[in-house]
């Protein structure tokens, strides 16, 4: 270390292998709200469920949750893990002084 505590080497940067091959436009801190509102309209529906079980069994519901898989496909996303990362990525992005604990 030197004498301001900052490091001579800093490590190398590797990007996250979850992250790779997505599309410009997610990668856009400008696009965030629009394709979380896109994803999250997907999914909503007029009813609810008190229990899991309840949910799980609903044929309404489960055709959303199916729609809600093809809607992300389509933005580009390859899969839930990926928009997970992708989220989480953007959220520290756009409020670096909320970072949420995980």
């Amino acid at each position: 270390m030197t004498d301001n505590n900052q490091p001579k080497v800093f490590p190398t940067y590797t990007p996250n292998p979850l992250l790779k091959g997505l599309p410009q436009y997610l990668k856009d801190p400008k696009n965030y709200k629009k394709i979380q509102k896109t994803i999250i309209n997907a999914l909503a529906g007029t009813h609810s469920h008190g229990e899991i079980m309840e949910w799980a069994k609903c044929f309404v519901c489960q055709k959303r949750f199916a729609e809600r898989s093809g809607v992300m496909k389509k933005l580009g996303f390859q899969s839930p893990a990926q928009y997970l990362e992708w989220s989480k990525v953007m959220h520290i992005m756009i409020n670096p002084k909320r970072v949420p604990i995980r």
